[in-house]
């Protein structure tokens, strides 16, 4: 017995109304019984397709996260400001400076 088949079969005993000898040899019951196990598949179908968005959405936000890692962003969301060139030029005339002293 599947897990599918061992869940309908709790859903199905849990809806189960105390029935008398009478009662159970009605032609009343057996749609209760469709009825219970319809209503879980439809529930087992949700759930699937819940699932289904959700690993979407994960995949989704993984390539966020590779992208912000690989496009430099330090882990507070800030980008790491690039030097001019004029900035490169005096940080080398200073560290010369520094070395001939």
């Amino acid at each position: 017995m599947t897990e599918l088949e061992k869940k309908a079969d709790e859903i199905k005993e849990a809806r189960k109304e105390p029935e008398t000898a009478a009662a159970s040899k009605e032609v009343g019951d057996k749609p209760k019984e469709t009825s219970g196990i319809e209503q879980f598949h439809t529930d087992v179908e949700r759930m699937e397709k819940a699932n289904i968005k959700k690993e979407e959405l994960l995949n989704q936000e993984e390539k966020l996260v590779s992208a912000r890692m690989l496009s430099g962003r330090a882990e507070a969301g800030q980008t790491a400001v690039e030097k001019t060139q004029d900035e490169k030029d005096q940080e080398t005339a200073d560290a010369m400076v520094k070395n001939f002293q």
